[in-house]
C-alpha cells in the first residue's frame, strides 16, 4: 500500500491520501449539477457527501466531499471548486479538493514513493479507509476510493 506516490488532501487537522496513479486530472469547476432523480422525487434525498456531478470529456462524474463522508464540515462553499478525478477502467469518481488559501498550508500535496520507502503501513478495518501511514506523526489515512465509488454507484443506481 505504500509502494506508490500518493495525492494528499489536507482537510482541517486530517490528511487523506489516494494512490496518485489513479488520479487522471485535477479540474476546476464553477458548480455541480444535481442528479435529476434527486431533484424530482421528494422521497429521494441526495446523501450529504455527494456534491453532485460534473462532466469531463463526455463522462459524467459523481463528485463527493470526502471530509463530509467522514463526518467533518463540508470542504468548500462557493466555486470555483477543485475536483480530483480518479479513474479505474471505465469507472470514475470525483473528490472535492479542499479550498486553497485561508492562511493555512497547501491543501493538496504529494507524498512520493521514495518518502514512503521506510514508513510502516498499518492496515485499518474502517469504512472507506485501507490503512494509516504515519510519517513524522502526521497520521495519513489511505482512502479506499474504489469502495467509495461502489457505494456511490449503489446510491445513484437505486434512485433511478
Amino acid at each position: 500500500m505504500t509502494d506508490g506516490d500518493k495525492l494528499l488532501m489536507h482537510i482541517g487537522d486530517e490528511t487523506f491520501a489516494v494512490e496518485a496513479d489513479a488520479v487522471v486530472a485535477v479540474v476546476e469547476t464553477e458548480r455541480f449539477f444535481i442528479l435529476p432523480m434527486f431533484q424530482s422525487a421528494s422521497s429521494c434525498k441526495m446523501p450529504e457527501f455527494i456534491k453532485g456531478v460534473i462532466t469531463r470529456r463526455g463522462d459524467i462524474i459523481v463528485v463527493i466531499d470526502i471530509g463530509n463522508l467522514f463526518g467533518m464540515p463540508p470542504v468548500q462553499g462557493k466555486g470555483p471548486h477543485k475536483v480530483a478525478i480518479l479513474k479505474k477502467d471505465a469507472s470514475s469518481l470525483g473528490i472535492l479538493a479542499p479550498a486553497e488559501g485561508g492562511g493555512s498550508a497547501k491543501k493538496l500535496s504529494f507524498l512520493w514513493k521514495e518518502e514512503l520507502a521506510g514508513l510502516e503501513f498499518k492496515p485499518i478495518n474502517e469504512d472507506y479507509i485501507q490503512g494509516m501511514i504515519d510519517p513524522s506523526g502526521k497520521k495519513i489515512r489511505l482512502v479506499d476510493w474504489q469502495k467509495i465509488l461502489e457505494e456511490t454507484q449503489k446510491v445513484v443506481s437505486s434512485k433511478s
